[in-house]
């Protein structure tokens, strides 16, 4: 029983027997190995950016830098803007006047009537100066009645565009543009004017707003600056592995 029991009983596996056996796995796979066929290496062509030198245009002409030599361009459009809104409200308050005085005709008639007699004395000559000065009067006030909508809208119109510039003058760009347009029209109109001082001051007020106006938009630029571009007309072929 004893030689039966020792018999039956198997021995450990020996620690170095596992591994011998992956070692034999192993040769055998390497004789069933074969080698992939080559295949070719994708190229990839990448652009390459190049400086290339090239000059800025000229910076615009006839940009003034200050107003009258001892004001910003700002402060210039700025007072522009003020005198364009202070015309556009005098317009209107004469637009009431106006209105005023067509609905008030006859007493206003009545009233210059006693005080001219007061001054005149009631004499014919007298009367026949005074009925012809309140015919000329009447006839005054019946034609600043006829143009009174274009008086407003006239005077809405540069009361407006006294708004917008004040905004440009505050650094707008939007409403530089705008102003700068309205003071242009203005100045060309005022070429039709038969006073030489009314002439230069629009011309000169249009060429402070495009002053203004170039410099909001950044378009001042040092004359014959040198700028580099980069183009991409070159290429450079770089491996699949590379990239």
């Amino acid at each position: 029983e004893r030689w039966e029991l020792s018999a039956s009983t198997s021995a450990p596996p020996h620690p170095y027997s596992s591994r011998q056996a992956h070692k034999r796995e192993m040769a055998a796979d390497k004789v069933g190995y074969q080698h992939l066929p080559d295949k070719p290496v994708p190229y990839i062509e990448v652009p390459v950016p190049t400086a290339v030198r090239q000059e800025a245009p000229a910076a615009p002409r006839c940009v003034l830098k200050s107003t009258c030599g001892c004001l910003s361009v700002a402060t210039g459009v700025r007072i522009a803007a003020v005198l364009d809104m202070i015309a556009g409200a005098s317009g209107l308050l004469m637009a009431v006047l106006i209105l005023v005085a067509r609905t008030k005709e006859h007493a206003i008639d009545k009233a210059v009537e006693r005080g001219l007699e007061h001054a005149w004395g009631n004499s014919t000559n007298a009367t026949l100066k005074i009925a012809e000065t309140i015919a000329s009067m009447n006839h005054g006030i019946n034609l600043a009645a006829r143009i009174l909508p274009l008086l407003v809208i006239v005077a809405a119109i540069s009361v407006f565009f006294g708004v917008v510039g004040w905004r440009a003058a505050n650094g707008s760009k939007n409403h530089a543009l705008y102003f700068m347009i309205w003071k242009t029209t203005h100045a060309v109109f005022s070429l039709f004017s038969c006073s030489l001082f009314h002439i230069l001051i629009s011309l000169y007020t249009a060429l402070l707003c495009r002053s203004h106006w170039i410099a909001l938009s950044a378009d001042v630029l040092p004359l014959r600056a040198a700028v580099v571009i980069l183009e991409t007309d070159k290429t450079k072929t770089v491996s699949g592995d590379d990239a």
